[in-house]
Order: structure tokens, then C-alpha cells, then sequence
């Protein structure tokens, strides 16, 4: 029997506002999970995503890519898009050179305030 990816991935709305929450590892082995919800975020017309990686234990590079890619996808849409985080992948993000546009915040209510 196959080993089950060790992610947690759920879709909600929140005002408006979709809101993929991950918890336990991102990386090459659950990234594929994550993508499979990606069609309940963007199916509609997004104008808000948040990405809630406040659960999130472990990131790979491979994680990385789909933080970029759910930018790149909702810059598409277009749609405001940001990144909640706590360790340990605000150290991550903060070290490394981020495109425009992808918003860190460190609170859910933050990422959800109206700016």
C-alpha cells in the first residue's frame, strides 16, 4: 500500500476571499496533492487568494515552485494574492530574493484585512 502524502490541504472562502490553508511538509511528495485542490481556488474567478502555510513543518524547493506558481496563477486572473507564514518558512521567504507581488503576512486576519 502506497504511503500517504504527509499534508493537509483545505479550501474555504472567507468573505470573498479563497483561502488554501496546508499543514505538515511541502515538498516533491505531497506538492501534488496541493495542486489537485488548485481548480476549487481559480474555477470561479478568484479576485483574492491567500495561501495559509502557517502549519506548514517542513519546505523544500518543490514547495517553493508551487508558492510561485499559485502567484503566477493568480496574477493571471488577476487576483490580489499573499502568504501567511510562521516558522519555519518566514525565515525562508524573508531570506531569499521574492518577486513582486507576493505579499508575507504573518496572521490569517492580517492577510484578510481590506487594504
Amino acid at each position: 500500500m502506497p504511503e500517504r502524502p504527509n499534508v493537509t490541504v483545505t479550501v474555504h472562502r472567507v468573505d470573498g476571499t479563497r483561502v488554501l490553508a496546508v499543514a505538515g511538509d511541502l515538498d516533491l511528495g505531497t506538492v501534488a496533492a496541493i495542486r489537485a485542490r488548485l481548480g476549487e481556488i481559480f474555477a470561479d474567478g478568484a479576485t483574492a487568494v491567500v495561501a495559509d502555510l502557517r502549519d506548514v513543518t517542513f519546505c523544500s524547493t518543490a514547495g517553493l515552485h508551487l508558492i510561485e506558481e499559485l502567484r503566477c496563477r493568480s496574477v493571471a486572473c488577476p487576483a490580489s494574492f499573499g502568504v501567511v507564514v510562521g516558522d519555519p518558512i518566514s525565515g525562508l521567504l524573508r531570506f531569499l530574493e521574492l518577486p513582486d507581488g507576493l505579499r508575507i503576512y504573518p496572521t490569517l486576519a492580517a492577510a484578510l484585512a481590506p487594504r
